[in-house]
This record gives C-alpha cells, structure tokens and sequence, in this order.
C-alpha cells in the first residue's frame, strides 16, 4: 500500500512539474514575443517624429493657397494617423506592468497573450502610419 501511495506522489509531481514547465516556457516565450515586437518597432519613433514634421511643414506651405485645400485634409489625415500610432505607443508603454511576473502564473500568461495582441495592434498602426506617410514625403 505504501509503494502504491509512494508511486502515485511521484506519477502527481512529475506530472504537475512538467505542466508547470510548460506553463512556465510559454511564459517566457509570451514575454519574449511582445518585447521582440515592442524591440522591433519601438526604433520608429524617430521616424513618426520626422515624417509628422515633413508632413506638417507641407500642411503649412499647401494651407497658403486655397486651391490646395484636398491636399492638406489628405495630409492632415496623415498627421493625425501618425500622431496616433504615437500615442497608442506610449500608452501601451505605460500600461505594460512589468509586474505580470508575481501573477499566478495562469493570470501572466492570459496577461502576456492580451499585451501581445496590443503591441501587434500599436505596431500594424505604426508601420501603416510610416508607410502612408511616406509616399506623401517629398
């Protein structure tokens, strides 16, 4: 009866270990996901920052000559596309909390599959934004 008991602990430990390892990869790999991601785009900030300055200067000089007036509500559209993938950037970047780690470990990894969908959401509208941006540039 003893070796019954003694073997079934050690069947529920191993199986509980290896359940928590993979839980425990996920995880890590959840994580690395969303600061690879993050990593990737966070870099084009600067050129958000260039492309609205290109783009508000041509607004400035368009805006001087009524018959341009499409023109600068097409580039404003941009601006502001522009402005808000910077915004969605920070906000993602100040809602991360670095302290999904002391979750329960379920808890992190619905909370790094949410922060995933995200930081994918702030970079579609980041890179959408440049790349529109940037077939107005001259």
């Amino acid at each position: 009866m003893k070796k019954l008991f003694f073997l079934t602990a050690i069947v529920i430990s191993c199986f509980t270990y290896s359940c928590t390892d993979k839980k425990k990869l996920e995880k890590e790999t959840l994580y690395k996901n969303v600061m690879k991601i993050h990593d990737d785009v966070m870099p084009k900030m600067q050129d958000i920052m260039n492309l609205k300055k290109n783009i508000n200067s041509q607004i400035d000089s368009l805006s001087k000559d009524s018959l341009n007036a499409t023109q600068v509500q097409e580039l404003k559209k941009i601006s502001n596309n522009l402005d808000n993938a910077d915004h969605m950037m920070m906000k993602w970047m100040r809602g991360f909390n670095a302290k999904y780690d002391t979750l329960p470990i379920d808890d992190a990894i619905n909370y790094l599959k949410k922060e995933e969908v995200k930081i994918k959401e702030v970079s579609n509208a980041m890179n959408s934004s440049i790349k529109e941006a940037q077939t107005k540039e001259k």
